[in-house]
């Protein structure tokens, strides 16, 4: 949660306080904020096999996994941007939206089981998770 929540306060800055810096450079560091927060919370899951997860959890894992991926493709940190209306940085905005959307509800304790490998399968689609004992599985 602790994650989510980081991630968050970056976007509110991002929407909140737009005179605050640049916006393609408030983009960028929420970017940034989002890619290492996941980065770290996909780290602190690697040593856990998916039988030591609840199936919340391991559903979380591989959300962000993939979310990481495409974080990765087009490394909006690095790249060079002139306008938000920018391709990338709508992709990322959108991706952003739509990964938070699913963890929170993969999280959630009220979501059921059905519902949680709904929003798993949709969010993961075809993509080959990296971790060998990881399966879609909710």
């Amino acid at each position: 949660m602790d994650t989510l929540c980081q991630i968050k306060a970056s976007m509110d800055v991002l929407y909140e306080m737009p005179d605050v810096m640049d916006p393609v450079e408030n983009l960028k560091a929420t970017y940034v904020v989002a890619r290492m927060e996941v980065k770290n919370a996909v780290e602190l899951l690697q040593h856990h096999h998916d039988a030591s997860l609840n199936p919340r959890h391991r559903a979380a894992r591989q959300v962000m996994q993939r979310f990481l991926a495409l974080l990765e493709e087009d490394n909006l940190g690095a790249a060079k941007i002139d306008s938000l209306a920018d391709e990338r940085c709508v992709r990322f905005v959108r991706e952003l939206v739509r990964f938070m959307t699913a963890v929170h509800t993969l999280l959630h304790v009220d979501t059921e089981a059905k519902e949680r490998k709904a929003f798993l399968s949709e969010y993961i689609g075809d993509w080959i998770l990296p971790a060998a004992d990881t399966v879609i599985e909710a």
